[in-house]
């Protein structure tokens, strides 16, 4: 497997967001911020797929969209370009200790321009790309499972808790 070692900047264009309170209302389009979906619109302003990396706040968890989408002024919306697969970059970013780039005392925050700057290090075969997120996407699949299974465990273990336990105060 040879690789490239590209900037962002070289193959994907990173675009803002923009506010969404005097947008239609309705249901059909998530609204993105920095700690992910905050609302619904009847407008979108992308379409997926795309990754949406933070830009004040929350800085460093990506987020993979597939459906259309509106998202605010906090957050970038980053499409590579046709030779990238989208979730490969996803992962990718998600590698990258995204803390670093803050640029704020305060509320972490990053630059579009310093996101560009970003380096990374790229199959050139675009389906080396698609079978190293492929695999990746398998293993995020098998998590989201455990954990909805866990949660499910939690709620039963609390139920049955409040059942057993608070019997024998009464």
């Amino acid at each position: 497997m040879t690789y490239k070692k590209v900037k962002l900047s070289q193959f994907a264009k990173i675009f803002s967001g923009t506010d969404y309170k005097k947008n239609k209302k309705g249901e059909e389009y998530p609204i993105y911020g920095t700690g992910g979906i905050m609302g619904y619109t009847g407008n979108f302003l992308y379409e997926g797929p795309a990754v949406l990396t933070g830009r004040k706040g929350t800085i460093d968890k990506p987020i993979y969209v597939e459906e259309k989408f509106w998202n605010v002024d906090t957050i970038f919306c980053v499409k590579p370009f046709d030779d990238t697969d989208i979730k490969y970059f996803y992962y990718a970013l998600c590698n990258k200790n995204l803390s670093l780039l803050n640029e704020a005392t305060g509320v972490p925050s990053v630059s579009s321009e310093n996101l560009y700057k970003l380096k990374f290090s790229i199959p050139t075969n675009i389906a080396e790309q698609q079978a190293i997120s492929k695999r990746l996407s398998n293993i995020d699949s098998l998590i989201q499972k455990e954990e909805a299974l866990l949660s499910k465990y939690r709620k039963i273990k609390d139920g049955l808790m409040d059942k057993l336990l608070t019997m024998s105060n009464e």
